[in-house]
């Protein structure tokens, strides 16, 4: 009874109605997120293939160990499931406790076309997380590298605005504060995002994979990375850096090219509005044509004259 009550208090005011296992997933899903369970199931499975993969193929790690889904139905039970020292903030859909080897879940974000993309970057935290100890900024990158958003506009974006504009965030900064309000968030990202692309493309697999042999045997992340890499963090920022004027220096085609398709779209919004109004005015100037005609018709037809009783007297004369 006491364990119970333990459990509940530790997922919130939302017990747990029922679980769902699998090899490697285990489903714990409340009463009114039951009937969404076999579908998260599912998901989370088929996305863990992907990351499987990925994690192999990048980073040459295995899936390291089984994890539990914490299944609400909406909103409110998602929040009420979240750990009291991890509440998710207003914008987040998803967390990962790694340390937990758990992930938490909204069965309403499963039913959007982001529900598989959400389940795969919070796979990669959870991977990630229990591999070792690593700072914020590789978390976040390697989530969303491994997960194909290295190429997302959005981050090339704000990559294009901090390099004509000179402001780039240190990863140390990074390492320290990781920016919590629009913009910032945006460019702490990407940064992180395109650093995680640059490291993997230079390095390799087997260098990541004695990366995380150093963290598991006790060193800490800056030292992990020297002994992997031959390299501190801050010269391989440095020559990161080298190379983000011509990676980001200019609009890419496909930039141009949506802002053509922009461009021709409105103009055929522009085409259509006129089209419209050449349209009005010409059935306006019809009407009006067709009640000319008719004015003109009724206007020649002669006059009946009026009864001798009915006609009008004659206009007076002012002197």
């Amino acid at each position: 009874m006491f364990a119970s009550l333990l459990l509940i208090a530790a997922l919130g005011a939302v017990p747990p109605a029922g679980k769902l296992s699998a090899p490697e997933v285990t489903v714990e899903f409340t009463e009114r997120s039951a009937r969404a369970a076999p579908g998260a199931l599912e998901m989370v499975q088929r996305e863990q293939q992907v990351v499987k993969a990925q994690l192999q193929r990048v980073l040459g790690q295995r899936w390291p160990r089984p994890i539990t889904v914490r299944l609400g139905a909406d909103r409110d039970e998602f929040e009420a499931l979240a750990e009291p020292y991890g509440k998710p903030s207003e914008n987040e859909v998803a967390l990962a406790y790694p340390q937990l080897d758990t992930m938490l879940l909204n069965a309403r974000q499963l039913t959007t076309p982001q529900g598989p993309t959400t389940v795969r970057h919070e796979l990669y935290h959870l991977a990630l997380g229990q591999m070792g100890s690593f700072p914020h900024w590789f978390h976040e990158g390697f989530a969303e590298f491994l997960s194909g958003d290295a190429l997302d506009m959005a981050y090339y974006a704000a990559m294009y605005r901090g390099v004509q504009t000179g402001r780039i965030y240190t990863f140390e900064d990074l390492s320290r504060r990781w920016p919590r309000r629009g913009a910032e968030t945006v460019q702490a990202y990407a940064q992180s995002v395109s650093f995680a692309s640059f490291l993997a493309g230079r390095h390799g697999p087997a260098a990541f994979d004695e990366l995380f042999a150093h963290v598991r045997a006790g060193d800490n992340f800056e030292k992990a990375f020297a002994k992997a890499f031959h390299a501190s963090i801050g010269s391989e920022e440095a020559d990161w850096r080298k190379t983000l004027e011509w990676r980001y220096g200019t609009i890419p085609v496909a930039t141009l090219i949506s802002l053509l398709w922009s461009f021709t779209a409105a103009l055929c919004v522009l085409a259509f509005f006129r089209r419209r109004a050449q349209k009005e005015e010409n059935l306006r100037r019809m009407d009006e044509e067709a009640a000319l005609e008719a004015l003109l018709r009724v206007a020649a037809e002669p006059s009946p004259e009026p009864p001798e009783g009915d006609r009008p007297p004659p206009p007076a004369v002012l002197h």
